[in-house]
């Protein structure tokens, strides 16, 4: 085999793998951001959180479950309790901060929220 015909070969089986493993990705997620001001959150750990993008927007409502995570910071800080993410939510420090409700395309059920406080 020659030089051009081994790259050939090759660039070929990489253009199919790659193709295939394209074939197969599925969104299992997807995530609403907003301010503060744009969402409701739920009052227990059961219920619905509300979440609106814009001023303007109709308001979508998400399951919450108890396996729903609350993060502040970011999603490598260790989770918090819902009262501990509430009393930062109400912190007028991140008054303008974004924050990121993270759900399950299927279920409509809320995985995560994030508080980002940079």
């Amino acid at each position: 085999m020659t030089d051009k015909t081994v790259v050939f070969a090759a660039a070929l089986l990489l253009a199919l793998v790659t193709g295939q493993a394209a074939a197969r990705t599925e969104n299992l997620e997807n995530a609403y951001e907003s301010t503060i001001g744009g969402v409701s959150l739920p009052a227990g750990l059961g219920g619905t959180l509300q979440v609106r993008e814009c001023d303007r927007c109709k308001p979508v409502s998400l399951r919450v479950a108890a396996t729903t995570r609350y993060f502040v910071g970011t999603p490598a800080s260790p989770p918090v309790a819902l009262a501990e993410f509430r009393k930062a939510t109400a912190d007028p420090r991140h008054a303008r901060n974004l924050l990121t409700v993270f759900y399950d395309l299927k279920t409509n059920t809320v995985t995560r929220v994030v508080l980002s406080t940079n």
